[in-house]
Formats: C-alpha cells, structure tokens, sequence
C-alpha cells in the first residue's frame, strides 16, 4: 500500500495560492491554502516523531487528556536537549492558530485571508518549518 505523501498538501497550498486571484471564491481558497500548508508542517512534525521514535502511544495522548496537535507541538517546545526544536514549535503552534482562524472564523483581524501576500507568507513560514524539521 503506497502512504500519502503530506508534502502534496505544501504543493495544493502552493497551487490553491497560485489560482486565488482569479478565483470566484479567492477568500475561501486562500483559506484553504493556510489550512493545507499547516497541514503539511503538522503532519512532516508527526512523521519527523516517528522517524527517530518519539512520535506518543495513543495511552500517552490519552493519559494527557491533551488534542493530538497540541500535544505534538509540546513535544517540540518541551525538550531541553533539542533547543532548535523549540522553533519549530513555536512556528508550528502560530500556524496551527492562523489555521484555526482560516477553517473557523467568519471574521478575521486586518482581512488577512482577502489578500494573497499575506497568505503567501503563511505557506512560506510552513516549507520554512518542514525544511527546519527535514534538517534535523
């Protein structure tokens, strides 16, 4: 059975960014683009986790009563032997909230899902964080 690559939602964030200005719908594209580009980080942190055998049993997300995304982005922030880890949290964490905003709210602060710039550096801060992670 062949795995879904996560990085084709960088590359949907990518083309959904490159079809927004033309599109009818261009807030809900550029929505869309943020939502896929977290998703892209989230899951490459996920699979980084497992890579090096770290990624929580499910008794630990449990034991935690945390949400999965919180608790994988912890992991990320919380561990003194891995300060460059820290960053990554960091970043993982703000696009988790600008993703939150994107799927969830019908107004936002400032427009920012109107205007294609800004999105552009939401999913550019997201390839910046897989590339933090794929360096690791």
């Amino acid at each position: 059975m062949k795995l879904f690559d996560w990085q084709d939602y960088y590359l949907l964030a990518t083309d959904l960014l490159s079809q927004a200005d033309n599109s009818p719908r261009k807030e809900a594209t550029l929505r869309s683009a943020v939502s896929r580009a977290y998703y892209a980080a989230y899951h490459r942190a996920c699979d980084y986790l497992r890579e090096v055998n770290e990624y929580p049993t499910r008794q630990e997300f449990e034991s935690r009563g945390r949400e999965t995304h919180r608790f994988i982005i912890s992991i990320f922030k919380n561990n003194p032997d891995y300060p460059e880890r820290y960053k990554i949290g960091e970043e993982l964490r703000s696009l988790k909230d600008l993703r939150q905003k994107a799927d969830y709210a019908k107004s936002v602060e400032k427009h920012i899902f109107r205007k294609t710039e800004r999105v552009e550096k939401i999913v550019d801060r997201a390839k910046k964080v897989i590339g933090l992670i794929d360096s690791l």
